[in-house]
């Protein structure tokens, strides 16, 4: 997985959580879990 992709997740969970909605925010926090276990196996 390449730091671009990671940044831009980042960026999104950021923006998610800014705006208040539980929906994004939950959908952001399951693709972070996902890229936490993708760089712990990698």
């Amino acid at each position: 997985m390449s730091k671009q992709t990671l940044h831009s997740k980042l960026a999104a969970l950021r923006l998610a959580l800014s705006s208040g909605s539980l929906v994004l925010a939950g959908a952001a926090v399951r693709e972070a879990e996902d890229l936490l276990s993708v760089v712990e196996v990698g």
